[in-house]
């Protein structure tokens, strides 16, 4: 969400979190300035910035960017399998973390699984920001 390189900001892996990282590039060069995402760009613009869903790579420790969003971003909670066979297949792997199947498609309503989940919400959201329309918004959904 940044549009910058990774050479440009020193970010080559999941791991480390963006601002973490431009902090230390900064402190070494200071003409490079704080990274600004594209979310914080129109949240610092008057938008109404939002993010549902896996917007950053959030794991390994890392934490959701708060500066990116006027409220804070929103994840579904809930299973990732709805079947007996996969629930049962969960295994931790050389990490502790729960690990199970790529995928799975049962055959439930859309918003059993976390993406439909992210779907009707965001379409609330949208709804919601109709009501006022002098207030420009931005959603990012993922």
């Amino acid at each position: 969400m940044t549009g910058l390189r990774p050479q440009t900001i020193g970010v080559y892996d999941l791991p480390t979190h963006f601002r973490l990282a431009t902090d230390e590039m900064t402190a070494q060069d200071p003409q490079r300035g704080d990274v600004v995402t594209l979310s914080q760009h129109f949240k610092n613009n008057g938008y109404l910035a939002q993010g549902l869903g896996k917007i950053y790579h959030i794991g390994h420790g890392n934490i959701d960017d708060k500066a990116s969003w006027s409220v804070p971003s929103w994840r579904p909670k809930g299973p990732s399998y709805v079947l007996d066979a996969n629930l049962k297949n969960i295994v931790p792997d050389s990490k502790g973390r729960k690990r199970g199947p790529a995928t799975e498609s049962a055959d439930v309503s859309d918003e059993t699984y976390g993406d439909g989940k992210i779907a009707l919400e965001t379409i609330e959201r949208i709804a919601e920001a109709k009501k006022n329309p002098q207030q420009p918004f931005f959603i990012a959904t993922g």
